[in-house]
């Protein structure tokens, strides 16, 4: 798997599991609402883990990366956090203890480490990250 097809994996994910709000990815242009919730998806490549040698299309590495979610929802009337918390814990759930694709025998993504930060207001918005730490292998 390379990077390119693990970013379409998540992707994949998450068209069609997550129907909650607008997401958008790190690099595309993008309005977000001025009064809906909306989530940035943003990967971050971490160093590898770890790399066999041999002939080309024989190596294997491990590939560490970082998806990051950034939920923005509309500050609440009560406790301007919680609307945007109960979105990032739903995103979390998507990934969290869950391969992608779950397809038996397919090489996939290894979601580790899953956290929910919360950010707080932006303007009009709250902000909670999700951070999903993972690794895929990837044959070269």
């Amino acid at each position: 798997m390379t990077p390119v097809e693990a970013l379409q994996a998540i992707a994949a994910r998450v068209e069609a599991e997550w129907a909650a709000t607008v997401v958008t990815y790190d690099g595309q242009r993008f309005d977000p609402p001025s009064d809906a919730a909306w989530v940035r998806i943003t990967i971050r490549d971490q160093p590898t883990r770890k790399v066999t040698h041999g002939n080309i299309g024989a190596r294997q590495a491990t590939r560490a990366a970082l998806l990051i979610a950034q939920v923005f929802a509309p500050i609440g009337e009560v406790d301007s956090s919680h609307p945007a918390l109960e979105l990032a814990e739903q995103f979390r759930a998507l990934f969290e203890g869950r391969d992608v694709p779950d397809t038996p025998g397919a090489e996939c993504i290894n979601f580790e480490d899953a956290t929910v930060r919360r950010i707080g207001a932006d303007g009009g918005f709250y902000q909670v990250n999700v951070n999903l730490t993972h690794t895929y292998p990837q044959t070269f």
